[in-house]
């Protein structure tokens, strides 16, 4: 767009259509490339270089709580603890089961004799060797069960 001004002259430059006409269209025709440059400008056609970081402004006011997020992933196993304090005792266990009968042994005779030969004869004889202090040492048979 290119517009060639009329250079007025008091009492020469004639006022008239031709010359007001050309300042009609001269004027519409800015406007029209003013409309253009607006258009562009909020298309984001003329966005300049980066400037520089201003100074950080005033702390705002707090804003509201925001909603909770979601539950993160859990963390890592902890070191183990310390021993807790022993409990409390327990309730009385239920009655077992009646065991197995044991051997039986019928004594004709009760008499200690008697009583040590039956309880020797259930046995299983094993034989021991001690050394006491002195140095010297004994062996025993020793009934096990």
């Amino acid at each position: 767009m290119s517009y060639t001004p009329t250079t007025w002259v008091d009492g020469k430059t004639p006022v008239n259509a031709e010359n007001l006409n050309k300042l009609e269209t001269g004027v519409q025709q800015t406007a029209a490339a003013i409309d253009e440059i607006n258009d562009a400008r909020a298309a984001g056609e003329f966005k300049g270089d980066k400037g520089d970081t201003g100074a950080t402004g005033a702390q705002g006011p707090k804003g509201d709580t925001g909603e909770t997020g979601p539950q993160g992933e859990p963390g890592a196993t902890g070191a183990k603890g310390d021993k807790g304090d022993k409990g409390d005792k327990g309730d009385k266990g239920d009655k077992g089961d009646t065991g197995a009968t044991g051997p039986a042994y019928t004594l004709t005779t009760a008499d200690k004799t008697s009583i040590a030969n039956a309880v020797k004869e259930s046995l299983t004889t094993e034989t021991w060797t001690f050394t006491l202090e002195s140095g010297s040492t004994v062996t025993k048979a020793v009934y096990v069960g």
